[in-house]
């Protein structure tokens, strides 16, 4: 069992996991979790590196949670994730959202 997210060393923790998986042939041996909802362009990281941040790059909104498991299955390097989290509740968007969306992604 290996649980990362998204937002974990601005994504690098990701990449890591990927790189493992494709360097030792392990995926179908893992169950692979990881998670969405933290804005990672407003992290200190992209603060850092002078991103001004994009509004719609957290939370737990369909168009979020779409493009955040975009992102997360190419630095994974995988077609499939085992358990995708949402890693905080963002108090605005609807669980029929929520439910809906991650329903749509299995």
């Amino acid at each position: 069992m290996i649980d990362t997210a998204d937002i974990y060393s601005g994504g690098e923790s990701e990449r890591m996991v990927g790189k493992f998986m494709a360097d030792t042939g392990s995926r179908d041996e893992i169950v692979l979790a990881t998670k969405f909802g933290f804005n990672p362009s407003a992290s200190p990281l992209a603060a850092s590196q002078g991103s001004g941040g994009n509004p719609n790059a957290g939370g737990a909104g369909a168009k979020n949670i779409n493009c955040a498991s975009d992102g997360s299955l190419r630095r994974l390097g995988t077609d499939y994730i085992d358990l995708y989290w949402m890693h905080i509740w963002d108090g605005v968007t609807l669980v029929g959202e929520i439910v809906q969306t991650l329903g749509d992604l299995v």
